[in-house]
């Protein structure tokens, strides 16, 4: 991470991508890479394997992401597997948790409903063609 900021500092514009896989944390500790999310324009953070290692800490840290970062750096579903049915359960387990967290900032008045579905959007579907 060290390398990457620095060579961020010394050639702006010299790296154009830097994805940060979601990880576990304590629960009071932010992690690393949300620092360098929230803080560098060339950062997108991915959720990819997440949701099939844990559903509800999937939750929380997206819940979290939403709140901390730039919506528009968020990706929302990513996966290596191998088999098109696992990629299928993926991004429905992906889906699930994604519809359940974006209810939630609805009802508690934190979205709207049109930036919900924009944000859904935009994590799920836009990143592919933009």
């Amino acid at each position: 991470m060290n390398l990457f900021v620095k060579n961020h500092k010394t050639h702006p514009g010299t790296i154009t991508l830097r994805r940060i896989y979601a990880s576990f944390r304590p629960k009071c500790e932010i992690s690393r890479g949300l620092k360098t999310g929230k803080h560098y324009p060339n950062v997108w953070l991915n959720m990819a394997w997440m949701y099939i290692i844990s559903i509800s800490a999937g939750r929380q840290i997206i819940s979290e992401w939403i709140d901390l970062v730039l919506r528009y750096r968020i990706l929302g579903f990513g996966s290596g597997v191998h088999f098109p049915e696992m990629i299928y359960g993926h991004l429905q387990i992906a889906w699930s948790c994604v519809v359940d967290v974006l209810t939630a900032k609805v009802n508690s008045d934190f979205l709207s409903e049109q930036e919900a579905l924009s944000l859904a959007r935009k994590m799920f579907r836009d990143k592919v063609y933009n």
